[in-house]
């Protein structure tokens, strides 16, 4: 069991579909740039499996997750939870794009299924969604469990990802440490209008998502404010209060 990413699919971002037929017909990588090292380590690590499966050294099954939240995520709910408290945060473009956003949770349970069914043997699934949330919903959803006013402003996709792009230049130039605060990679997860199907999983092993919406965003977010980082972030300063009252 090889646990991939629908990020092998490369950095498509027009209006369509794409699922694990695409991949076989087009291949893996589409548009990978020179920094997508992400990517670009999970092609590499699907073409070794597959090799290996092909040569009949292992029997293999994958699985593409996408865009993972849930409890014990340490990279992207304490950005976004803080971006959208501090009024931060922005929709890329009109907001009506459909996520690939899935509860690992769900993952988990795909994982152990797959693992277990022999006509998983040798194929590849999407785990990409828990059903269908816009990026407008996905946000609205996090203030609400937040308690922070929805999010109404809007930045264009194109000037974003141009942002990025800079933000990605100056941190090679001068040699950062840290990933920037902004990235191509997370603009194309968030704004992207091309949608990543898990029919096939569906289909093929009976995979249902237990774990919906709106149940696992307001559980990521509780996790997250019982957190030291996140209980700080929730309380407001005497400032704040004293702005708000």
């Amino acid at each position: 069991m090889h646990v991939s990413s629908i990020s092998v699919y490369g950095y498509h971002t027009a209006e369509g579909t794409i699922d694990e037929a695409y991949g076989e017909k087009h291949g893996l990588g589409y548009k990978m740039y020179k920094w997508a090292y992400y990517t670009r380590s999970k092609v590499l690590a699907e073409q070794r499996v597959w090799q290996a499966h092909r040569a009949g050294r292992i029997e293999a099954t994958i699985i593409r997750p996408a865009w993972i939240y849930g409890q014990r995520d340490r990279t992207t709910i304490f950005r976004l939870a803080n971006m959208i408290r501090t009024g931060k945060a922005k929709i890329l473009g009109p907001g009506n794009n459909r996520l690939n956003v899935v509860y690992a949770g769900n993952i988990a349970e795909c994982a152990i299924i797959a693992a277990h069914r022999s006509e998983a043997i040798g194929e590849a699934f999407n785990v990409s969604n828990d059903g269908e949330i816009t990026q407008q919903q996905y946000f609205d959803l996090l203030a609400k469990a937040l308690g922070a006013p929805p999010v109404r402003k809007h930045a264009p996709y194109s000037a974003a990802y141009f942002v990025a792009f800079l933000m990605e230049c100056l941190g090679h130039a001068f040699n950062w440490k840290k990933p920037p605060f902004i990235t191509r990679y997370a603009v194309w997860l968030m704004g992207r209008r091309s949608y990543f199907p898990a029919d096939k999983a569906r289909r093929v092993l009976g995979w249902k998502s237990t774990v919906t919406y709106d149940v696992g965003i307001p559980m990521t977010v509780k996790w997250y404010q019982e957190q030291p980082q996140g209980a700080a972030q929730s309380t407001p300063s005497p400032a704040a209060a004293g702005a708000t009252a």
